[in-house]
């Protein structure tokens, strides 16, 4: 957890190194098919500023409670930058209905070999210690979906 002082919003960031092109992983966050290789069961996905951002893990579950209903991409800068807003987890029921309250950016940089660093930071969070379980659990859900897509991209080489 990124925080310099009590003051400073809080922060989560990863990078991780992936053996494929920009152009492969950016498919990847941006292709509905794609995403669900890696990253929750069903989605809608417009790729476009303002389209669907929406990832469903619960699909038993009441509307508004599978997973990121309401979520939107914000920015999208091809095979460079991915930004969306983001919820918080159906289990923390009565921030969840204060509605998206954080984002995440996705930037793809290139490296040698056909190599394509990622970085991952979410943030924007209310500075309120109300949201701190909330960054806690998405430290470990944003390693865990990274980790699968690093899974992923090994078993679609082979």
């Amino acid at each position: 957890l990124q925080r310099n002082n009590m003051n400073a919003p809080y922060k989560i960031f990863f990078e991780k190194t992936y053996p494929v092109s920009k152009q492969v992983l950016w498919e990847k966050w941006t292709d509905s098919t794609q995403l669900k290789s890696f990253f929750g069961l069903e989605n809608k996905i417009e790729a476009k500023v303002g389209g669907a951002f929406e990832i469903y893990f619960l699909l038993d579950a009441p509307e508004g409670f599978r997973g990121s209903e309401g979520c939107k991409f914000l920015e999208l800068s091809p095979f460079e930058k991915i930004r969306f807003s983001w919820n918080t987890p159906p289990n923390f029921e009565e921030i969840r209905k204060e509605g998206p309250n954080s984002e995440v950016m996705i930037e793809l940089e290139a490296l040698e070999n056909n190599q394509t660093k990622l970085k991952l930071t979410h943030s924007k969070w209310p500075n309120d210690p109300k949201y701190i379980p909330i960054v806690e659990y998405f430290e470990k859900a944003w390693e865990y979906v990274l980790n699968n897509l690093s899974k992923t991209i090994e078993s679609e080489r082979k």
